[in-house]
């Protein structure tokens, strides 16, 4: 349900039919003309609110309803009165939030088979367009200017780039009313909402500043937060978005590779603090640091990072490490289970699991059950990988999925370098949180190949700094 803030903006697209209904009404003429994405935002929340009753009535407090116009200079009672009048809804019913104390006194409200055409209605303008808002581009190109000079500056190089291709965004209105008639029957309303706001923000330049998170390491920005369907209507100095490219499965790809580098570095970090350490245990360290630098799918690389301490699993190395046969036999067979190209781990889990479990069930569970929602897919995991779940149980599960992105997955995905071989490519590049969004001529016929440096680039990047090949996929743009 779209939240209250949402019908601040004014230059959002209307039924045209709804528009002139209501611009007819003296109430709303002239600046008052706004108002009618309010009145659009109004009859959206009775139609949600109605059906989530049996009755078909939508129960709606006053406080709500006054917040609804709180942007305007009119009085919501006033617009009820011209909703009711022009046939939009039915006349009001009185009722009480709390019908044993008879108190918070609210009414119900329905729309009316006129309201609810109109309120579905795909024949949308920009409201300011239909009201001949003039200079309206002009005005946002200014405006648009104006927050990029008054952005803080940075000394990081990816940031400062993210942030120059989102103000370099645009869109041709055509395309974005064209997307509008050819959206999906079931698009929700949420989603409605999402595109509307993040095409406003990017378009007016109107967005918080552009950090990486310290929770996750990700830089969250615009781009990344607007709904996938959209994107393919935006063209990046006057490159055309094309497909993206992602880590298949990012998070299930490096648990393994996680748990032995949280396992390695709290072995290493005992042993350096430890002169009088069991020699027995050092050994042991050795023996797994020379089993797996051995395999040509790891390179130990051991990560400086505070993520990877555990106070607690310090207090039971001895107990973790003493099988290091099964240890680096478990972590080679989950990894080669996740960067196998020829097969996808989340069929084959759900094979194993039967009880007729599907792909995309597997792909939620496996996400859910990393950061400790115990499944079908946590217990799975549990019982084919009970040593690295040892060391797992010993770390912050709930914390996990944010932990491989921040020394995994960012550190791929926000790689400098991938801006710069882009540029030697002719590709513009958005980072995606787990891929990168590519955008290229329209007339390109090279992409595919191009594409490919960029993929094979990133897997490269994977294989030296991590000692894990990832799969990654090529998805085409469009409606979803």
């Amino acid at each position: 349900m779209p939240t209250v803030s949402r019908v601040r903006f004014t230059n959002i697209k209307v039924g045209i039919e709804l528009n002139n209904l209501l611009s007819q009404e003296f109430i709303f003429q002239g600046e008052n003309y706004k108002a009618i994405s309010n009145c659009e935002y109004l009859l959206n929340t009775i139609e949600w609110y109605s059906g989530q009753n049996k009755d078909g009535w939508a129960g709606i407090q006053c406080k709500k309803l006054e917040n609804c116009f709180k942007s305007t200079n009119i009085n919501y009672s006033d617009v009820l009165l011209v909703l009711e009048k022009v046939g939009l809804i039915h006349k009001p019913r009185k009722g009480f939030f709390n019908r044993a104390t008879k108190e918070g006194k609210v009414s119900k409200f329905k729309l009316t088979d006129l309201g609810r055409r109109l309120l579905l209605d795909s024949n949308r303008e920009y409201l300011r367009k239909l009201h001949n808002d003039p200079d309206l581009d002009r005005r946002i190109r200014k405006n648009r200017s104006q927050n990029k000079s008054r952005s803080k500056k940075t000394d990081d190089v990816v940031i400062k780039r993210i942030k120059d291709n989102i103000y370099a965004l645009e869109y041709n209105h055509a395309d974005l009313e064209n997307y509008w008639m050819q959206r999906p029957v079931d698009f929700s309303e949420g989603r409605k909402n999402n595109v509307e706001y993040s095409t406003t923000i990017i378009r007016e330049g109107k967005f918080k500043e552009i950090i990486r998170c310290a929770i996750d390491g990700r830089i969250h920005h615009p781009w990344v937060l607007m709904s996938s369907s959209v994107r393919y209507i935006y063209l990046l100095r006057g490159k055309k978005y094309n497909c993206a490219i992602d880590i298949r499965a990012c998070y299930p790809t490096f648990w393994a590779r996680y748990l032995i580098d949280v396992l390695l570095f709290n072995l290493s970090d005992y042993i350096n603090k430890e002169l009088d350490a069991n020699i027995i245990l050092k050994n042991k360290y050795n023996n797994i640091i020379n089993k797996l630098t051995s395999i040509s799918i790891y390179n130990y690389c051991n990560i400086n990072n505070n993520i990877l301490y555990n106070s607690i699993l310090q207090g039971s190395l001895h107990y973790l490490a003493e099988n290091e046969e099964k240890l680096v036999e478990e972590y080679i067979n989950w990894t080669e289970m996740w960067s196998n190209l020829d097969t996808d781990p989340r069929l084959l889990i759900a094979a194993d699991l039967g009880k007729k479990h599907t792909k995309d069930e597997i792909k939620d569970q496996i996400c859910r059950a990393i950061n400790n929602k115990k499944n079908d897919v946590y217990k799975w995991i549990r019982k084919n990988y009970p040593i690295l779940s040892k060391i797992w149980g010993k770390t912050d599960k709930k914390h996990t999925g944010v932990n491989i992105s921040k020394i995994y997955e960012t550190k791929l995905i926000l790689n400098p370098e991938n801006f710069e071989l882009a540029d030697r490519l002719g590709l513009e590049i958005l980072p995606e949180h787990d891929g990168l969004g590519v955008f290229a001529d329209a007339d390109d016929h090279d992409i595919g190949a191009k594409v490919d440096v960029l993929r094979e680039a990133i897997q490269r990047d994977c294989l030296n700094s991590f000692g894990i090949k990832p799969v990654i996929t090529v998805k085409p743009v469009g409606l979803g």
